[in-house]
């Protein structure tokens, strides 16, 4: 196996991510990205294309944030996500693993609450 490096653009910004891939790809496959970021409203869906080829739908069905009590600061966020028609919670933090469901690895690194009340 080997690991190659893809570096993907969206919206003005570039994120680095490293896969394993198998076998040797041809140059259409070589140029899908790999990762693919979206942004979401509660209640809001996208579809989208994975690097396979493959559609997902992805819908943001919930948000649950729990806050302190001294700086009003998110400690601890989970996001309710459904993709391809299956339900899964994921915690929404920095230094998780992406959590597979039906196919499509996801992670949530930060919810909106986290730029409220930043400039106290």
């Amino acid at each position: 196996m080997e690991a190659k490096t893809t570096s993907v653009v969206h919206h003005g910004h570039t994120l680095l991510g490293i896969a394993t891939l198998s076998g040797v790809l041809a140059a259409e496959e070589i140029s899908q990205p790999l990762f693919r970021t979206i942004d979401l409203d509660i209640g809001e869906t996208q579809e989208f294309k994975l690097a396979d080829g493959t559609a997902a739908r992805v819908k943001l069905v919930g948000l649950t944030e729990t806050r302190d009590r001294v700086r009003d600061a998110v400690r601890r966020a989970e996001v309710k996500v459904e993709v391809k028609g299956s339900v899964t919670n994921l915690v929404s933090a920095a230094f998780h693993l992406p959590v597979t469901v039906s196919g499509v690895q996801l992670d949530c690194p930060i919810t909106k609450g986290d730029y409220q009340n930043r400039d106290r």
